[in-house]
């Protein structure tokens, strides 16, 4: 689910990378800044009117990264990864399952569940509730 133009409301507690929290339907959700989990350059993300991209660790466990834009919406299965990707014991960073080649740029496949570990999503809902 994507939710345009929001708000995120910053918050000082928590793990870092937990950057701030949105009303989500019966509750706040938190908010969590991708960038600050992989070993990339940083890239300045939006706070008034951002996008969020939602995503769920369980059933009920959701929460949103916020993204500058949104380029397009694809399905891609692993057999699109990169050949290299496909090899076996090559080493990828936590959370990214493979890349893709799409309009000439590669594009990093992020797994949110091995992104977020149980415990981060446990903090993130600790400082939600202070």
């Amino acid at each position: 689910m994507i939710v345009q133009g929001t708000t995120i409301e910053e918050m000082a507690a928590g793990p870092g990378c937990l950057i701030g929290k949105m009303p989500f339907y019966k509750g706040d959700i938190p908010v969590v800044d991708p960038l600050a989990l992989l070993p990339f350059l940083a890239a300045t993300t939006l706070h008034e009117g951002s996008n969020i991209l939602m995503m769920h660790q369980e059933k009920t466990d959701f929460f949103g990264f916020p993204v500058n834009r949104i380029l397009d919406i694809r399905s891609i299965g692993s057999d699109q990864f990169l050949a290299e990707d496909q090899a076996s014991g090559l080493h990828l960073p936590l959370g990214v399952i493979g890349r893709v080649w799409l309009n000439k740029r590669t594009i990093h496949i992020i797994d949110a569940r091995q992104l977020l570990s149980r415990e981060t999503m446990r903090q993130c809902h600790k400082a939600l509730n202070k």
